[in-house]
């Protein structure tokens, strides 16, 4: 029985490092061994735990698999923290951009064994994405080559993506490591096999032991390859002045342009007949003998010219919506505070005309691109017929602000025109897509053109971010796979509700409006917009066919403002008051002093109205056509479910909940459920998305 560790050192590349996983759960194994997983992860913040974690569930295939988290910038460090995880009869080490083949592992350890080897090399083969440059492609210049198995390989021609060490150089009574002075210039793998070639290590070849890397769009460019060739002429160079090696700087530095001339020139036939490869290849030299010639006369160039930074690079992030609404600021500003994020919303406007809110950006980078907006009266046939006036947007300088700004990750609210624009960008400028589509089942239910709409848009995204039971329940039926879906528990602001109760005075704020508005009596409070997709008209059917008693108990108070108010104030009920809006400041006491909040909406998506009310211990009874329901409402243990347009059934539920004496116990149960449904837990599921697309 012999020990394998598989090291893989990752940094912020979750999809890539899945990519890898998945393909290390098909690999052979050999006969007779135990092969543990190593993953040490680069970023502090720890942005590939999620995946691992997810893993583990996923496969009893191995050992083991451990991961840490090596905080210092440092691929050497990195390397070296999975070799001190523990000894091991052989260490593998492959990077976490590249995936591998079946028979892998299999062959790495059947080429040590047959040429009693202390390291063996496997070939690496570049993955070019679609449209880079015919001579790149040809060229092979993302392919590292190794010749037939078992042939010796000088340590010149050493690195560590696929490559196998045999654990004695790690573990015995001179405990070879990687060294860090050189884990963020680059060279650190260079400099680790000559030391071991220095005492008498032996290197082979496997060519059967296939490795796939993905070369990025950002790479395949002449700019990119002349700085790599740069780089590499640095580190070769200070790693040679350790060496003592027998050719001068200078006479490398002539033989290299040298070559760089003949192989230009051999090339030029080519460049005649559309290949020009060979031209490129020789005309790479010339950075190579530059990058030699600045270390040879600077030795601290190298330590300044950084290829793995320590400053995380900057991700742009876009977040299109219709408006920056009071409620969805915070989670804006806590997307924002993201390290190494540049995020800006982008809103097709400032306001709707049934939502003039006046929202402070305070620092919030937000642009409104050019749009076209008007109302427009929509009806919902089915299950619940009611009719609703919209805002419909048409941002048609969307295209251009996305074209301007190049965000690397576009998050899109809904799926109309403005997911369709992101949709189209990202498909141009290959990046990241990523849909905000919570769905409740009555917005779940459309006509077959709308369908088939939504359904075009939702395989354009990398992921779905959906809130909840039934969101998920939707895009399952719209043919979205569960693990393309992110769950988000939708969030209010809790942090201002509960300053607000909290601070001196509250108490008495609470008194006064139950005092003022329902003396001697319990209340029940309904928040919202007065419009028909609300169910007003359905609650006050019920509540004025309640028994006399109830009503003498009982005061019914609508908070918010919208066309049907009228309703309110012709209903001539003295138990029925319309207070008009009340500023959102104010709604921590109102919530504070209701006995029972109703939320009798006919198809809410959400309905955050019930979050608030939670926050603050008041139980809800909740339409099951809002689509909070299912999460935040279990019936008679944190809140009451009723059906408000199904008017016999909804009298008894409606009588039932006023009647219960369940309502306080209820209400603090329905705090304990609201905890997790945080602002920053609704932000950090936007960031797993992103990290997971």
């Amino acid at each position: 029985m012999y020990t394998i560790a598989l090291c893989i050192a990752t940094y912020r590349r979750p999809k890539m490092l899945q990519t890898l996983l998945e393909s290390l759960a098909k690999i052979t194994l050999p006969e007779d061994c135990e092969v543990e997983l190593r993953i040490v992860d680069n970023d502090s913040e720890g942005s590939g735990k999620p995946v691992i974690d997810a893993f583990r569930h996923s496969t009893r295939r191995f050992s083991g698999i451990r991961y840490t988290s090596e905080p210092a910038q440092n691929i050497a460090l990195a390397r070296n923290a999975s070799i001190n995880m523990g000894g091991a009869d052989f260490f593998i080490f492959v990077d976490d951009d590249e995936w591998v083949c079946e028979e892998w592992l299999v062959k790495l350890i059947k080429a040590a064994e047959d040429y009693k080897a202390d390291s063996v090399f496997g070939p690496v083969y570049g993955i070019c994405t679609p449209g880079t440059a015919r001579w790149i492609v040809k060229g092979q210049f993302f392919d590292k080559l190794v010749p037939p198995t078992g042939t010796d390989i000088d340590w010149k021609n050493t690195r560590t993506s696929n490559t196998l060490v045999r654990g004695s150089w790690f573990n015995g009574p001179n405990e070879f490591r990687f060294d860090a002075e050189l884990g963020r210039s680059g060279g650190s793998d260079s400099d680790l096999f000559s030391r071991i070639s220095a005492a008498g290590g032996k290197f082979v070849s496997c060519a059967e032991a296939e490795v796939y890397e993905h070369a990025p769009e950002s790479r395949t460019s002449l700019r990119w390859l002349w700085g790599r060739a740069y780089r590499n002429g640095l580190i070769y160079e200070r790693i040679s002045s350790r060496r003592d090696d027998e050719i001068s700087s200078t006479k490398r530095f002539f033989r290299r342009l040298g070559a760089a001339v003949i192989l230009s020139t051999k090339g030029i036939p080519g460049v005649l007949r559309g290949d020009s490869s060979q031209f490129f290849r020789g005309l790479l030299k010339i950075p190579l003998a530059m990058g030699g010639l600045k270390a040879a006369m600077r030795p601290d160039a190298t330590s300044k010219h950084v290829a793995y930074k320590g400053a995380k690079e900057t991700t742009k992030v876009a977040f299109l919506t219709n408006i920056v609404s009071p409620y969805r600021k915070p989670v804006f500003e806590r997307l924002s505070q993201t390290p190494n994020w540049d995020f800006t919303v982008y809103a097709d406007a400032k306001r709707e005309f049934d939502r003039q809110w006046e929202v402070d950006s305070n620092g919030l980078t937000i642009v409104h691109p050019k749009c076209l907006s008007w109302k427009r009266k929509v009806r919902s046939q089915k299950p619940v017929p009611f009719e609703q006036t919209i805002t419909l947007h048409i941002p048609f300088g969307l295209l251009k602000n996305l074209f301007s700004d190049k965000p690397d990750i576009v998050i899109s609210l809904e799926l109309g025109l403005r997911t369709a624009i992101a949709a189209f960008y990202c498909r141009l400028a290959r990046k990241r897509l990523i849909i905000w589509a919570y769905q409740s089942r009555i917005s779940g239910t459309q006509g077959q053109s709308r369908l088939l709409w939504r359904k075009f848009l939702l395989r354009q995204a990398e992921k779905v971010v959906g809130m909840g039971i039934q969101a998920r329940e939707v895009l399952r039926g719209w043919g979205v796979p569960d693990e393309k879906i992110v769950d988000a528990l939708n969030a209010a602001d809790h942090v201002t509700l509960r300053a607000k109760l909290s601070a001196p005075g509250a108490q008495e704020k609470v008194s006064q409006i139950s005092l003022e508005n329902a003396p001697n009596k319990k209340m029940a409070i309904v928040v919202g917009r007065l419009i028909p997709l609300k169910g007003v008209e359905y609650l006050l059917d019920l509540w004025k066919d309640l028994p006399n008693d109830i009503l003498e108990e009982w005061q019914l108070i609508f908070i918010g403002d919208g066309p049907l108010s009228v309703l309110i104030t012709e209903a001539n009920c003295p138990s029925i008051t319309w207070k008009g809006p009340v500023p959102s400041e104010e709604m921590a006491y109102w919530y504070k002093a209701a006995d029972l909040h109703i939320f009798p909406t006919c198809g809410d998506v959400w309905g955050l109205v019930v979050n608030e009310a939670s926050e603050v211990g008041t139980p809800s009874l909740c339409s099951i056509h809002a689509g909070c329901c299912d999460n935040l409402i279990h019936s008679e243990f944190d809140g009451l479910q009723f059906d408000p347009t199904q008017k016999k059934q909804a009298s008894r539920e409606l009588i039932d909940a006023l009647d219960n004496p369940r309502l306080k116990t209820m209400g603090q149960a329905a705090k304990a459920t609201i905890a997790p449904f945080s602002l920053d837990n609704l932000a950090e599921s936007f960031r797993k998305a992103t990290l997971t697309a």
